[in-house]
């Protein structure tokens, strides 16, 4: 029997912008081009945002389609899923892998595309407000666009506008978990480029230590799950933390053991000791091939 779901409250305030403020200058993450939005073409769509699009050069550069499988896969593997089901109370685990699979889609809106994390360090309160109408509004508007004649898309009972609204606000537990998985996902993938030496990502490694994965950070951005990092078996340690086991970046370094180099089957073997890019490395292998770790496709 399928899920039944209720609509997110959406805070008025949010929605009064109007529908024509939506279109802005284009965006430089974003590379999708005007075209009529289609539910059996969201994938393909996805597939054509870049992540991390303002960086040049990315060696191992993956797109949202292949980000949103990954977040899909990582937030259902044993070492998170079944942590927070047994600490987060009222998790609907049901959920949480479906939300996960769409958190995404209003990227797809023309526009709009991938912001990175270092983008939105840069935006005052007032962008952030901007661009969170933004996100909702294209909700509304990809969410239209993908629902079938009868009436409102659902996925497995879910209102899919219920899902976009929960990413986007992140009210809910669900949506937290999600999101820090999300966060899990960009954080190895800046991480994994720094170690194959594409220098320019170690700001942001160092924005996700430092305003992310540390202890203080992750409890004011997920109140709703914090339980979780207060458990020694959760994978996302914080680097900053006395308390937690302190990571040098230099050490990654040192001995030559992960010298900073295009990246082989030996390098992706090296245990850096992070827990998080650990159990990335070993998912994306298990299910995406080492390939993705390794063939390199871009170069200076």
């Amino acid at each position: 029997m399928a899920a039944k779901a209720s609509l997110a409250v959406v805070p008025a305030r949010i929605l009064e912008m109007s529908r024509v403020d939506l279109v802005t200058k284009p965006s430089s993450s974003s590379v999708v081009p005007e075209r009529r939005l289609t539910w059996a073409s969201r994938l393909q769509d996805l597939d054509t945002i870049k992540r991390y699009a303002p960086m040049k050069v990315m060696y191992y550069r993956t797109t949202d389609a292949f980000h949103v499988g990954r977040v899909k896969t990582l937030v259902q593997r044993p070492e998170i899923f079944d942590l927070a089901r047994e600490l987060i109370h009222g998790l609907d685990g049901a959920m949480v892998p479906i939300l996960a699979d769409h958190h995404d889609d209003p990227e797809n809106y023309p526009d709009l595309g991938d912001v990175t994390l270092q983008a939105k360090l840069m935006m005052n309160a007032e962008q952030l407000s901007d661009h969170q109408k933004k996100e909702i509004l294209a909700a509304e508007e990809v969410a239209r666009c993908y629902a079938p004649r009868r009436g409102p898309r659902r996925v497995q009972g879910y209102l899919l506008l219920d899902l976009y609204h929960r990413a986007i606000l992140k009210d809910s537990k669900e949506a937290q978990l999600v999101s820090l998985v999300d966060k899990m996902d960009g954080f190895c993938e800046a991480l994994h480029e720094l170690l194959a030496g594409n220098t320019p990502f170690a700001e942001a490694v160092m924005n996700y230590f430092v305003k992310t994965f540390a202890l203080d950070r992750l409890i004011r951005k997920y109140p709703l799950i914090q339980d979780m990092f207060f458990d020694p078996r959760n994978p996302f340690v914080s680097p900053t933390d006395d308390s937690r086991g302190v990571v040098q970046l230099s050490d990654l370094f040192r001995g030559k053991t992960c010298n900073a180099r295009p990246h082989t089957p030996e390098t992706v073997a090296c245990n850096t000791h992070i827990p998080m890019y650990e159990l990335w490395k070993r998912v994306t292998i298990e299910h995406f091939g080492i390939g993705a770790l390794i063939d390199q496709k871009e170069s200076y």
